[in-house]
């Protein structure tokens, strides 16, 4: 089977080298996936590769070109989706071999006119992950399971583990080569395409409505002009067969005491719609040392880049330049015609890539029943894109836009346990942990219109910080080029401490309390305490110990709150004050009535004292069963969560000031 639920137990490996992750996910519930049949498939990203392997976790595809945004959504959504932003507030958390992979920050859409897609690269974070690199795929839903990662697991948890190194030296190599097949696609039908040229064949008629005694212009009536006459087949220059294919390459070896594993690897999609190809590659290094016998050391490097080709889909494009040409005469549909408005695009051009860097250093200090593990890593993604589009394709006026942003996140985790067996029957596990947590994001994006002409793509800026003109046109004075420069920094701080008691194997007790401090929260109200409980019960060894039939039946149950994270920083500060000079409405120049005012931001909100953090009650209870050597597997969940005391922006007419 491709899934199967499974309830992790503190049970130790037999390699020397032990994971230093695993003392952090013991007595967890989750849903664990098969990797090795996820990377079978042939998808681009993990929320392909998820979809619809698990049970309550949901992936939204808004569009169907490789390597583009998907969201996922486990046990439905945890806010109102009414902006764009909004999304990036309901997303699980991905962590990666211990490592919280960041995300890209909503502030971009703050300046975007039309949010369809997010200015810059609009590539999924996670397509860089490859997925014959993967060991484990767990899907953590409960709030038992989640409180321990902190606020940023409150939607959920995406656990992931890569493959191990190996003591045994091991060479492997897989590939995979396919064809996206393009299906026929039926453009319109007769009657529907009849209806549509009779209301631009009316504008040409004496009293506006069309006959058979009017007569038309020479290039209406004439067959043989494919602009009107010719058949609806754009879809041959549009639409393609792609090729698919997939290689990677590893090396392990090494002792029980040193050990590596190294890997690289290349996923391309053709993609079978018009300029929708994506490219990634892969490599990765991990090395393990266990000089002492209580002393263990791990580290990690990642790097992946993936390039992505844009699609030359007329809503986005013109929704990146903010210009709405004249759509009376929309394209036709002719394919000699249509290939002719695409050769117009290879005047310019759309580069857009992301490259993706993860590492950690881990030591481990085993003394007994006494376990200590420290972490330092960090999670670098950035993201270029640099676009020329020439003025044929925008009524002679050209445009050109550049965008550099990058997401990083800096952290160190220290995790602390001591296993305390009174004996056969009662055990108890006491755990404590600090973590600390350093976001940065930012962008700088520029775009301009009316360049001298479409053969001089770049243009001699003034370069003296201290001129006026800073950064405006130097040569040609009618260049418009509007510059835009956000920086934004989330730090978090959190204490934790969870106590596990286990009675005769079967039925166990979880307490866990942390303390969540944030740097985007008010000074009233830095602080978050999160408790949570849970219990186990195994029915099977309860009343069924030496059943065959019933490989497994557990009953779980927990309880708890667990605080939210909030991504924007300017709810830390309370009441503000902006200038605004330019026009009402006007998302790059806002104003009141064409007017400079000192005023607060009510644009985006106005902003209270006393704002305390969001958060999330949950009640959960779940079964899980199996039976004839765990071949037939069940779950039962039902779950009650409330998401209190977030915040939502609410619109207010013009007259309440």
């Amino acid at each position: 089977m491709l899934l199967q639920d499974t309830v992790r137990r503190d049970t130790a490996r037999k390699d020397s080298l032990k994971d230093l992750n695993s003392s952090v996910n013991k007595h967890v519930r989750g849903l664990s996936l098969d990797p090795k049949k996820l990377a079978l498939l042939p998808v681009i990203s993990l929320q392909q590769a998820l979809k619809g392997a698990a049970a309550g976790l949901y992936v939204q595809e808004p569009s169907g070109e490789p390597g583009t945004v998907q969201n996922m959504f486990i046990h439905g959504t945890s806010t109102p989706l009414i902006d764009a932003k909004d999304l990036y507030q309901t997303q699980p958390l991905v962590i990666l071999d211990g490592i919280p992979l960041t995300s890209e920050h909503p502030f971009a859409l703050d300046i975007q006119q039309f949010k369809f897609n997010r200015i810059g690269t609009a590539t999924n974070s996670l397509a860089f992950i490859d997925m014959d690199n993967l060991e484990s795929v767990e899907v953590l839903k409960d709030l038992s399971a989640v409180a321990i990662y902190g606020p940023k697991a409150a939607n959920g948890v995406i656990l992931l583990t890569s493959k191990r190194a190996g003591s045994q030296r091991k060479i492997n190599f897989e590939s995979y080569v396919g064809i996206a097949q393009n299906k026929p696609v039926t453009t319109i039908n007769g009657k529907f395409e009849n209806t549509f040229r009779k209301q631009f064949y009316d504008k040409y008629t004496a009293n506006g409505t069309y006959s058979n005694n009017d007569v038309y212009p020479l290039y209406l009536s004439d067959s043989l002009n494919n602009s009107y006459y010719g058949p609806s087949n754009w879809t041959d220059s549009y639409y393609r067969n792609a090729l698919v294919y997939s290689v990677n390459a590893g090396i392990s070896g090494g002792s029980d005491r040193a050990n590596f594993r190294f890997s690289i690897g290349n996923l391309r999609h053709e993609g079978i719609a018009d300029q929708t190809a994506s490219d990634r590659y892969s490599t990765r290094f991990t090395i393990n040392m266990k000089p002492l016998a209580w002393l263990t050391f791990s580290a990690m490097v990642n790097a992946n880049r993936v390039d992505r080709d844009r699609n030359k889909n007329v809503r986005d494009r013109l929704a990146q330049v903010n210009y709405i040409p004249d759509l009376s005469s929309p394209l036709t549909p002719n394919n000699e015609k249509y290939s002719e408005y695409l050769s117009e695009f290879n005047k310019g051009f759309d580069n857009n890539r992301n490259n993706i860097l993860q590492g950690f250093a881990k030591i481990g200090v085993e003394l007994g029943k006494f376990k200590f593990h420290s972490t330092f890593g960090v999670d670098y993604n950035e993201g270029y894109r640099d676009i020329f589009y020439a003025r044929t394709l925008m009524q002679t006026t050209n445009y050109a836009s550049n965008y550099f942003g990058y997401s990083q996140r800096v952290f160190f985790d220290n995790t602390a346990s001591y296993d305390l067996n009174l004996n056969e029957d009662h055990n108890l596990r006491f755990e404590a942990g600090t973590s600390i947590q350093y976001d940065t994001y930012k962008y700088n994006y520029a775009y301009a219109y009316k360049g001298s002409n479409d053969f001089i793509k770049l243009n001699l800026l003034e370069s003296d910080p201290n001129n006026g003109n800073y950064l405006n046109p130097f040569v040609y004075d009618r260049f418009l080029v509007y510059k835009f420069l956000v920086k934004t920094k989330n730090n978090m701080v959190s204490v934790n401490g969870r106590v596990v008691y286990d009675f005769k194997k079967k039925y166990t007790f979880t307490a866990l309390l942390r303390a969540d401090g944030s740097s985007n929260q008010q000074p009233t109200s830095r602080w978050f305490y999160s408790p949570v409980l849970s219990a186990g019960w195994d029915v099977k060894k309860e009343f069924l110990p030496d059943s065959k039939v019933v490989s497994q039946l557990k009953l779980n149950a927990s309880v708890g709150r667990l605080g939210r994270n909030e991504y924007y920083d300017r709810f830390a500060q309370g009441p503000q004050y902006t200038a605004f000079i330019g026009f009402t409405g006007n998302l790059i120049a806002p104003g009141y009535n064409g007017f400079a005012s000192l005023t607060r931001p009510y644009s985006s909100g106005s902003i209270g004292y006393d704002l305390g953090w969001a958060y999330t009650d949950q009640v959960n209870i779940g079964l899980d069963a199996a039976f004839i050597s765990n071949k037939i597997r069940a779950t039962i969940d039902l779950y009650n969560r409330e998401d209190k005391n977030q915040l939502l922006g609410v619109p207010s007419g013009a007259e309440y000031g």
